[in-house]
């Protein structure tokens, strides 16, 4: 066996020689704990709707102006059914936090140190790599729907007052008391999601908590003026109402935000609130734009899928061998390869062979080669006889 030290190897040198040499190459490692920071980039990419404008503070601002209640005779039924600030306010917080989570995990990973002591080959490296990177994402996203998973059951045993939505307070009075005398009573009227066909509750959430309805807009507005005005009902595409804002948030999904239609009514809303108020400041939102070959996420998405991924499209996950074995910088590498030699016993049964051999070959040519060497001399022979046959008739006639 011989052995071949290659100093400085260059990648390409490194790469030919475990083409050739895989099974005994070896290329020790100047630097064996190396960051991963030095070879792995990591930079995961958001749902749209966590950069978009409709999480901005100007549009959280407008939509609030939907909670409260205009003075006098001007009344903006909206019936959006909790669809206004405190569902983007919401949908902005769970932005926040995985984008939050994300940065976090990935600055801790990134810190993580790739350890060996040779160079391994690159198939054996990006096999690794992208094991080690699986588990990390599969590790944060479990981490993360624990939480929002325990937020939502938490809510659901709980079953805070949030809203009127959720259940009215009723002011009681006692009979036969005067109100000086008689101490102050709260009577529960509970409630729930109404019901688009009969319009009239049919699911009690103290009783059922995954009670939910689509969301249609039986009167779209009445003016400022006393007018009633688009009175046709419409069903807002992707919105459903639960219990609670978490619950609406998961069952829905962006649908309306894409839909050119659902944002006019928004705009609707937005132009005669702002008239109520007095503002007269004006900004227009950017609709979602769906991609097929950027985003995974259809319009039609629900939520809870794109939550449960952590609002991420795209991890965009990728590592280097060259800059890994950059890093590596080895010094030199070792191959060996085996070479054959034959000691004085060999050489004894190679010439014994060889002789055999021979003496083979001889007893098979040897009877070819005389039969030629007869067949070329023969010709010869007869001529010569020819000549004295005919030399001695000559003398006898003679």
């Amino acid at each position: 066996m011989t052995i071949i030290t290659q100093s400085n190897p260059s990648l390409v040198t490194y790469r030919r020689l475990h083409e050739l040499y895989s099974d005994s190459l070896k290329c020790p490692c100047k630097k064996m704990s190396i960051s991963y920071d030095i070879f792995i980039t990591l930079s995961p990419t958001l749902h749209q709707i966590c950069s978009s404008d409709f999480i901005s503070e100007s549009w959280i601002s407008t939509m609030t102006l939907f909670n409260a209640q205009p003075g006098s005779n001007t009344i903006l039924n909206v019936g959006l059914n909790g669809f206004d600030s405190r569902y983007f306010k919401l949908l902005s917080s769970i932005c926040q936090l995985a984008i939050r989570t994300i940065d976090d995990a990935v600055r801790q990973f990134l810190t993580r140190s790739f350890v060996t002591q040779y160079v391994i080959s690159e198939s054996e490296f990006n096999a690794k790599l992208n094991t080690t990177f699986k588990q990390f994402k599969q590790s944060l996203i479990t981490e993360f729907n624990l939480l929002t998973d325990m937020v939502h059951l938490f809510t659901r045993v709980d079953q805070p007052y949030t809203n009127s939505k959720n259940a009215e307070l009723l002011p009681i009075t006692p009979s036969g008391e005067t109100n000086n005398q008689s101490p102050p009573e709260l009577k529960f009227s509970f409630t729930g999601p109404i019901d688009i066909n009969s319009t009239s509750i049919d699911c009690i959430c103290a009783t059922n908590p995954r009670c939910q309805s689509s969301v249609v807009l039986y009167k779209w507005a009445l003016l400022p003026n006393g007018d009633q005005d688009l009175t046709t009902p419409y069903l807002v595409p992707g919105f459903i109402a639960g219990c609670f804002m978490l619950d609406s948030l998961q069952l829905s999904t962006l649908e309306c935000f894409y839909d050119e239609t659902c944002l006019s009514i928004y705009y609707y809303y937005i132009v005669w609130t702002r008239l109520l108020y007095s503002i007269y400041d004006w900004f227009v939102v950017r609709p979602l734009v769906y991609d097929n070959t950027s985003s995974r996420f259809p319009p039609e998405t629900s939520l809870s899928v794109i939550v449960r991924e952590m609002m991420v499209e795209q991890w965009n996950f990728s590592c280097s061998f060259e800059q890994h074995y950059e890093a590596c910088s080895p010094n030199y590498c070792t191959y060996s390869y085996t070479t054959h030699t034959y000691g004085l016993l060999g050489i004894i049964i190679q010439m014994i062979s060889m002789i055999g051999g021979l003496t083979v070959a001889l007893r098979l040519i040897t009877p070819v080669i005389v039969r030629i060497i007869l067949r070329l001399i023969s010709p010869q022979v007869n001529t010569e006889a020819e000549a004295e046959g005919n030399y001695l008739s000559t003398i006898i006639n003679y």
